[in-house]
């Protein structure tokens, strides 16, 4: 029994002209309020990209999933943790920012960006 739908990039290809920019208005709108109930909670996703949300079997509802490079980012006390003046590139390439090639430290990576060029890009 599968209980979510396909990841919002094969979800996109399938429906081809049929895609709306109405729908990609609404999946962008869920990905945000999923980050941002994410962050409220004191944590980073760290690997947003279109493969990391799916559609419900429903095709109404947006899922985040892929929790493995996640980070917790406030304290108990909700002040942010200090972050480490170097580290190793976590994420996927194709999405990093240039600052991540650069090994520069990145507290908050905003792929969506990308993710908003993906949607509204033919």
């Amino acid at each position: 029994m599968e209980l979510l739908g396909k990841n919002i990039a094969s979800f996109k290809k399938s429906k081809g002209d049929l895609f709306t920019n109405l729908q990609a208005y609404d999946i962008l709108i869920q990905m945000l309020d999923s980050i941002e109930i994410l962050h409220d909670k004191g944590y980073i996703h760290r690997d947003i990209k279109p493969t990391n949300f799916v559609i419900g079997i429903d095709e109404r509802k947006v899922y985040m999933v892929d929790f493995g490079l996640a980070k917790k980012h406030l304290d108990d006390d909700g002040v942010p943790i200090t972050p480490r003046s170097t580290t190793e590139f976590r994420g996927t390439l194709s999405y990093a920012s240039l600052n991540a090639h650069n090994r520069q430290v990145i507290y908050i990576n905003l792929y969506i960006n990308y993710v908003c060029l993906f949607f509204l890009t033919q």
